[in-house]
């Protein structure tokens, strides 16, 4: 899952400049909630209740850049 994350950060984020960047950390917390969040700071939260949901590394990476889009979405109307 850290590496489906860091593809997925790479990606979105690999224009930003080096001083814009953030150390992103992906924790799994072991409760059965079905959720994630991403934090400021750059740490992205998963339930292990969500993960047990998942079938493939496809939904897994939908939901991680849901959370990833959702958190930039929130900086730059910030920004702006």
């Amino acid at each position: 899952m850290r590496l489906i994350a860091r593809n997925i950060i790479y990606a979105l984020l690999s224009d930003l400049h080096e001083s814009e960047q953030l150390s992103w950390e992906i924790v799994v917390v072991n409760k059965p909630i079905l959720n994630a969040l991403c934090l400021p700071g750059g740490k992205i939260i998963v339930y292990y209740g969500l993960l047990d949901q998942f079938k493939n590394d496809t939904e897994i990476t939908t939901v991680i850049a849901c959370e990833v889009l959702y958190f930039c979405f929130e900086v730059f109307v910030s920004i702006v």
